[in-house]
C-alpha cells in the first residue's frame, strides 16, 4: 500500500493536476487504522510529508508482546479473528510482516539518517481517555508510542495524549481531534507558527491588585514570517473580551530571550470569572491557530469558612467522637455574587476523618453575605487520636466544576489520656498578647500565637491592606493560656496583610505579615 501510495498515486496526483509538489505540501491524519497509517506511512516514507497527525492510531505493542498476556507475539488486536483487519494483514496472520509494518517496530529500527528525516516531521497524537478498557481506547499503545518518539527528541504537537477526560473510541472524539489537529497542519504546511503548551501563574486573583501572568510556545517559527501571538481574556459573565499581545524577550514570564516561549502580563480591575484563551495572527493571513479556553480563573470572593454549628449534643471533640455539624461559609468579595458553589472535605492528618465525603452546597453567596450549606457534614475523632491539639480537614471549595478556594477547618481535640491523666496546669498570662507570626515572611503557612489573661471569647481575623476581612481564624470562647493558630494562605496572592485578635476582655491588636510566593 505505501509503495503505491508514494511511487505511483502521489506522482499520478502531482503530474496530473494543480496541486502543490514536494513533502513540504503533504500532511496525513486520520482515525483508529486511519491513524495506524498515518503514522506508519510518516515514518516508513519519512521524506514525503511535513505532518502526521491521528485520533486513537490502533497501534502495535513493541515486539508484539502485550503487557496484558503471557508469552511473546501476542498482541491480541493483530492475531484476532476480524475481517476488517485480513484485506491489511492477510488470514492467518504473517508476524514478520506485521513486525516490518509496525510504527513502532520501524521507529526503533531506524538508522541514524532515517531518524533525522523523522525528526524533521510534526506529530500530531491523540488518544481516548481510558488506560484499563481495551475495547474502548488504544491509549496505553498510543503512549508507548509517543514515549518511544520522545526518546529520540521527537514531541507531541499536544501537551497530553488524551484528548479528554470522556473520550472514547468512537468518530465523535475523532471529530473533536480533527478540530484541533487540522489548523496545526495547515499552519506547517504554510510555514507559519502554531500554539502549545499554555501557563499561568495561579487561579484566583484579586482584583486590581494581583498581576496575571501567562505564556505559551509558538512552534514552527521562521525567519521572515511576521506574527503577533496574544493572550485573550473574555468575561463569561459580561462577556467582554480584552487582549493583551505577548513578547519573547526574556522580560514578560516567557523564559529566555528569542527561546519562542512568549509571554504577558495583565491584571484586572473587576470581580469575575473569566476564560483565558491564546491566538496567533500571521500578518500576511489573520488569524490561523486559536487555543480556546485553556483555563478559567476568577477574581470573586475569596469563598472561606466562616463558622460551624454543631446539631450533636456533645461539641467536645473527643477520641472516638463523631460529630455532625452545619459549616457557614462567607463571600470576602466586595461586589459580585459567586454562584453554585461546590465544598468537599479531605483528611490531612491520623486525627480527625470526614465521614461525609459528598460535597454540600451553596446556590448563590452575594458579596459580604455568610450562608449555610445545603445539609449537615460530619467528623469522625479517631479512638487513636494521641495528644490534644488543634487538628483540620481540608476544605476544598469550588465555583461550578473550577476549585478555586481551598480553607482548614480546625477542632480542638481533648485526648482521652489529657481527661484521665491531667497534667499539671501551665501558668497562666499575666497579660493578654498576641505575637508575630512565624515564619515571617511565609509560603503558605504560618503559625500565630497569643495568650489570653483569663477565659475570653477570642475572634482572630485576616485583612486586607484596604481592611477587608480575608479569613476568621478563631470565633469563639477560649480558655485562658496560650493558644496558636495556623493560617494557610494558599490562595492569597504575595504582599502585605495585617492579623487582629479582638477579646471580650476589651483587648484588642494588630500586626502585620507578609505572604512572599
Amino acid at each position: 500500500m505505501g509503495d503505491y501510495f508514494f511511487e505511483e498515486l502521489v506522482p499520478y496526483i502531482e503530474n496530473n493536476f494543480k496541486v502543490k509538489k514536494g513533502n513540504k505540501s503533504r500532511a496525513l491524519d486520520g482515525f483508529s487504522l486511519g491513524a495506524y497509517s498515518s503514522f506508519l506511512l510518516a515514518i516508513k516514507y519519512p521524506d514525503f510529508m511535513v505532518s502526521a497527525g491521528g485520533y486513537d492510531a490502533s497501534l502495535m505493542w513493541k515486539d508484539l508482546d502485550s503487557p496484558q498476556v503471557d508469552g511473546e507475539f501476542d498482541d491480541w488486536l493483530w492475531f484476532l479473528d476480524y475481517p476488517g483487519l485480513h484485506p491489511v494483514f492477510d488470514w492467518p496472520r504473517d508476524t514478520s510482516y506485521i513486525l516490518e509494518n509496525s510504527p513502532i517496530q520501524l521507529l526503533l529500527d531506524a538508522s541514524d539518517e532515517k531518524l533525522d528525516s523523522i525528526k524533521q516531521i510534526v506529530f500530531l497524537n491523540h488518544a481516548s481517555y481510558s488506560l484499563d478498557d481495551a475495547s474502548a481506547s488504544n491509549r496505553s499503545r498510543n503512549e508507548q508510542f509517543m514515549n518511544e518518539l520522545a526518546d529520540r527528541g521527537i514531541d507531541n504537537a499536544f501537551d497530553m495524549v488524551a484528548l479528554q477526560d470522556d473520550a472514547i473510541h468512537n468518530q465523535t472524539y475523532a471529530i473533536n481531534h480533527f478540530l484541533l489537529s487540522l489548523p496545526i497542519h495547515w499552519s506547517i504546511l504554510n510555514n507559519l507558527p502554531f500554539l502549545k503548551s499554555p501557563k499561568i501563574n495561579k487561579y484566583v486573583f484579586s482584583p486590581t491588585i494581583d498581576t496575571i501572568f501567562t505564556s505559551i510556545q509558538l512552534n514552527n517559527i521562521h525567519d521572515g514570517t511576521n506574527f503577533s501571538p496574544y493572550v485573550l481574556t473574555r468575561s463569561i459573565d459580561s462577556h467582554e473580551k480584552d487582549s493583551t499581545l505577548l513578547y519573547d524577550d526574556g522580560a514578560h514570564f516567557d523564559g529566555d530571550l528569542n527561546d519562542n516561549r512568549f509571554g504577558g502580563y495583565f491584571t484586572i480591575d473587576e470581580e469575575g470569572t473569566f476564560d483565558i484563551s491564546y491566538s496567533v495572527k500571521a500578518h500576511d493571513y489573520g488569524t490561523h491557530h486559536n487555543i480556546s479556553n485553556s483555563f478559567r480563573i476568577t477574581t470573586k470572593g475569596p469563598v472561606t469558612i466562616d463558622h460551624i454549628e454543631y446539631s450533636t449534643q456533645d461539641t467536645i471533640p473527643n477520641p472516638n467522637d463523631q460529630l455532625r455539624f452545619k459549616m457557614y461559609f462567607k463571600n470576602n468579595g466586595s461586589v459580585a455574587a459567586i454562584k453554585n458553589i461546590k465544598i468537599t472535605m479531605a483528611q490531612i492528618n491520623a486525627c480527625v476523618r470526614p465521614t461525609n465525603l459528598s460535597y454540600r452546597t451553596i446556590d448563590v453567596l452575594e458579596a459580604g453575605e455568610i450562608k449555610e450549606t445545603n445539609g449537615e457534614s460530619g467528623v469522625k475523632i479517631e479512638n487513636d487520636c494521641g495528644e490534644s491539639g488543634s487538628y483540620g480537614v481540608k476544605l476544598t471549595i469550588s465555583e461550578g466544576d473550577y476549585s478555586y478556594w481551598s480553607d482548614t477547618l480546625y477542632f480542638e481535640v481533648v485526648s482521652d489520656s489529657a481527661e484521665s491523666e491531667p497534667e499539671p496546669e501551665p501558668e497562666l498570662p499575666e497579660t493578654f498578647a498576641i505575637y508575630q507570626n512565624y515564619p515571617n515572611p511565609f509560603n503558605p503557612v504560618t503559625t500565630i500565637r497569643y495568650d489570653l489573661k483569663n477565659k475570653s471569647n477570642v475572634q482572630l481575623t485576616i485583612y486586607d491592606l484596604a481592611g477587608r476581612a480575608i479569613k476568621t481564624l478563631v470565633n469563639q470562647s477560649q480558655n485562658a493560656g496560650s493558644h496558636a493558630v495556623e493560617f494557610d494562605a494558599s490562595g492569597l496572592s504575595s504582599g502585605i496583610y495585617v492579623y487582629r485578635i479582638k477579646t471580650s476582655a476589651g483587648f484588642v491588636a494588630s500586626r502585620k505579615m507578609v505572604v512572599l510566593k
